[in-house]
């Protein structure tokens, strides 16, 4: 049976770069910190939205490099 599964991954993108070279950004999943949680420029850079597509392989290698992502599943069909 195959189907797929859209997954919200939040990771380092450090990690994330190295694995996937045809990483795009996203900016309109960026989820944008009110005024009163912005302490400085770099804190902002941390809440960056990419998009990238893989097979289960290279999502199972991505999670294990990176032992403080989180993974949510947004949806599957």
């Amino acid at each position: 049976m195959d189907g797929t599964l859209r997954l919200r991954v939040q990771s380092d993108t450090f990690v994330l770069q190295t694995l996937h070279t045809n990483l795009r950004c996203r900016p309109d999943l960026v989820e944008r910190p009110s005024s009163d949680d912005i302490v400085d420029d770099e804190a902002s850079d941390d809440n960056a939205a990419s998009s990238v597509r893989v097979d289960a392989r290279h999502a199972s290698k991505m999670l294990s490099v990176d032992g403080n992502a989180v993974l949510s599943v947004l949806c599957c069909t």
